[in-house]
């Protein structure tokens, strides 16, 4: 499943780092579980930590606006390190 539009922005609420982007289903069956994890990066590149996106039943054709909220505020940078679709 294809993922676009990843982007980090800082939450209106908490002041935290929120990372978005869309996945869409690009088969031919419904999805189970899909989680997402995503390692997060401060501005000089050292790597703060990970946080991790989930929902289930994504249809053929379907997108999915994951939201994962990061436990640090001054997240730079996102890299998906692994999706599990079950």
């Amino acid at each position: 499943m294809p993922i676009s539009d990843l982007q980090v922005v800082a939450s209106p609420t908490s002041g935290l780092s929120e990372i978005s982007g869309i996945m869409t289903n690009n088969s031919h069956r419904t999805s189970g579980d899909v989680f997402v994890t995503f390692a997060l990066f401060d501005p000089v590149g050292t790597q703060l930590g990970v946080a991790l996106a989930n929902t289930k039943g994504l249809e053929p054709g379907q997108s999915w606006r994951m939201r994962a909220l990061s436990p640090y505020p001054n997240v730079a940078r996102v890299k998906v390190i692994d999706v599990k679709v079950y």
